[in-house]
């Protein structure tokens, strides 16, 4: 910005600087709290800023979102990565409303109590099996995605976390429960490519 001679306490630079904050996160998060992203563009800009103004810009501009939570606090988002999750969220909602086509869980080798949660949890397209730790969540999804290799083959079947260190950690545990498939980060089972024209 200040390359192409424009001055350095412009409103839209500061404007960019917000974006740039929420653009450049590479964490996986879609949504900052005000106070970090206002802090960022101070460290970035410089100079005195007016983060309100800025971030009032960037909205009109369509270049960043805000919620706000219901404590109040105030939150802000690049607007494609907001509007990529609003669109996700469309999409899993009407995937719970659609019939799945699970394994039975009545063959699992898993306690009752998994029995029951894994059965709760399996009743749509887009499932979620939830409980506390050491409860064997694990373990339940282990026996599924055996069940459904013997189903439809292990080719026909992805298992994916959201990070690399995570999907490590899966891969270890299907191994360790004798289940044939390699986890990958969501990114990789996609194909994105951070880093390019759109990326």
């Amino acid at each position: 910005y200040l390359d192409f001679g424009f001055p350095r306490h412009a409103n839209k630079r500061q404007a960019l600087a917000a974006w740039y904050v929420l653009a450049r996160d590479s964490d996986g998060h879609t949504w900052m709290h005000s106070d970090f992203v206002e802090s960022q563009m101070r460290d970035m800009l410089s100079v005195d800023c007016n983060p309100v103004a800025a971030v009032r810009l960037a909205v009109r501009c369509k270049m960043i979102r805000v919620r706000r939570d219901a404590r109040g606090d105030v939150w802000f988002a690049e607007a494609r990565r907001a509007d990529a999750e609003a669109d996700i969220a469309d999409i899993a909602v009407r995937m719970t409303a659609q019939a799945g086509e699970w394994p039975s869980v009545d063959t699992l080798d898993v306690s009752d109590h998994q029995r029951e949660q894994a059965r709760r949890a399996f009743v749509s397209r887009l499932s979620i099996l939830t409980g506390s730790p050491g409860t064997g969540k694990t373990y339940t999804a282990a026996r599924v995605i055996s069940a459904l290799v013997e189903a439809i083959g292990a080719e026909n079947i992805a298992v994916c976390a959201p990070t690399g260190k995570a999907a490590a950690r899966i891969s270890e545990a299907m191994a360790g429960y004798n289940v044939p498939i390699q986890a990958t980060t969501i990114h990789g089972l996609l194909g994105v490519i951070s880093g390019g024209e759109d990326g």
